[in-house]
């Protein structure tokens, strides 16, 4: 036993230095074989993200789409200005009319 402490007490620095060693390459190769922690967050997050993504990318409308839709405004906007025209022309046809009406409601009260 005296013999064994005395190894240790010539040879400590040496012995500890070679066991530092011997842990940091330990350490370095469990490193290299599994991810810390947040590695695997990050990436587990990075995958939500992308799926997020992707979803909203299925969703977006194509260019054929947005075509469609700028021909349908277009006809929109076509029909809206026939319903104007038309409300202009209803427009007159009530003022002749409420005019007409004025000049009977007159006529009958001067007459009454």
């Amino acid at each position: 036993m005296n013999t064994f402490v005395d190894l240790l007490v010539q040879n400590g620095v040496i012995i500890s230095v070679i066991g530092q060693f011997l842990t940091a390459l330990f350490v370095l190769y469990l490193s290299t074989k599994f991810a810390p922690k947040s590695l695997e967050e990050d990436v587990t997050n990075l995958q939500g993200r992308i799926q997020r993504i992707e979803i909203k990318l299925e969703n977006i409308p194509t260019k054929d789409d947005l075509h469609r839709l700028e021909k349908k405004i277009m006809e929109l906007n076509g029909e809206l200005k026939r319903v104007d025209e038309n409300l202009d022309a209803s427009e007159a046809i009530n003022k002749r009319v409420e005019y007409k009406i004025n000049n009977i409601d007159q006529f009958l009260r001067g007459k009454s």
